[in-house]
């Protein structure tokens, strides 16, 4: 047979959401083309262990976990306004354990925190809903954004729910404590088989001496998430540092979660629109702990339409933009689910593989 020689061209799915113009990033991952053979699948869920959710959100509501009419659970140590320290866990009717703005939002005053449905508090900060849009907005609905999922589950797991910053409730902090609680909560969950989590968004760390205790505690969190199959996606932080060569103030320390390493999990520097010879944003951790860089920079996504702390990411409009590894995390916690989708039989560790190879 005799045929023109015709150049073909990769395709692409193009949503149709207002603001998917603005998602450089997004791009940048090449998600627009992976859509063009799966957008998710409501079978995988991923957590988010964060501030919260606001999980009526247009744009997430429909993808939000639940059981029985609860969207994932609060783990809450409360915290004197006057001196900052903690206090007993089991304080939970005095106002030292819930902001005042929440509770005229929630009507929650005195309920049992640790196991709050999160239909009535959803997010105290933003930083956890702008994380989940990331990972998995409602795509292609006219509205919005689209999350690297289109279709996908999320599930609610709040640790920054109290802190005190600059004398006003912020939500923007948490106890080891709490994050080791949220971590081994959706190793349960996975474990009692009630949820099939694929993966989990850790946009939280901090700085602490090489040979802390903490350190085996978060090691064993993440060790036992693996052995249930679960991808962890870790910021690396936003300070500026090398791991490999750190100043002054850092010496002797690194950032945790994030400097740990199980067959699962990835640790994730931002980069910016730029792509250029270095690759990080200027603020973004580096060096041999960080395994991926993703767009981090000039990110849109979901955030609160009403402030319930001061400060946080809000907008009334319902979207807004921010900076930081925080949100390079779960631009590789969404791909990881949308391979998990695309393919269920892979273990936690081949899709870690795909992301890591081919970066």
């Amino acid at each position: 047979a005799v045929s023109r020689n015709y150049i073909r061209h990769l395709t692409s799915t193009t949503p149709n959401d207002p603001k998917w113009k603005s998602q450089w990033g997004t791009k940048r991952i090449k998600t627009n083309y992976v859509w063009d053979s799966t957008i998710g699948s409501q079978d995988v869920v991923v957590a988010v262990i964060d501030s919260g959710i606001m999980n009526d959100h247009p744009a997430l509501s429909a993808n939000m976990w639940s059981s029985g009419g609860v969207y994932g659970r609060m783990f809450h140590h409360p915290i004197d306004p006057e001196t900052g320290k903690i206090t007993s866990a089991g304080d939970t009717d005095s106002g030292n354990t819930i902001s005042a703005d929440a509770k005229a939002v929630s009507g929650t005053a005195g309920s049992d925190l640790y196991n709050l449905d999160y239909s009535t508090v959803g997010d105290l900060r933003g930083h956890g809903t702008f994380v989940a849009g990331i990972i998995g907005a409602v795509g292609n609905n006219s509205a919005g954004i689209a999350g690297v999922n289109w279709h996908v589950k999320l599930l609610n797991v709040g640790v920054c729910t109290m802190c005190k910053d600059s004398g006003s409730w912020a939500g923007n902090l948490a106890t080891d404590a709490d994050i080791i609680a949220g971590m081994d909560y959706v190793t349960e969950l996975k474990y009692s088989g009630k949820a099939n989590i694929r993966v989990a968004n850790i946009s939280i760390g901090g700085w602490v001496e090489t040979g802390d205790a903490i350190v085996s505690l978060y090691q064993d969190a993440l060790n036992k998430m693996a052995n249930r199959g679960i991808i962890v996606c870790m910021a690396a932080g936003n300070e500026s540092q090398n791991f490999d060569d750190l100043t002054d103030a850092y010496k002797g320390k690194l950032c945790y979660p994030a400097c740990l390493s199980t067959s699962t999990s990835i640790t994730v520097g931002a980069s910016d629109s730029s792509d250029g010879k270095d690759s990080y944003s200027n603020y973004s951790s580096s060096g041999s702990y960080v395994q991926i860089f993703a767009p981090g920079s000039d990110i849109i996504s979901t955030c609160r339409y009403t402030a319930l702390a001061n400060g946080g990411i809000y907008s009334s409009t319902g979207y807004a933009t921010d900076d930081g590894t925080s949100f390079a995390a779960p631009m590789v916690s969404g791909a990881a689910a949308l391979l998990c989708g695309l393919y269920p039989d892979k273990s936690a560790a081949e899709i870690r593989a795909l992301l890591l190879n081919n970066a």
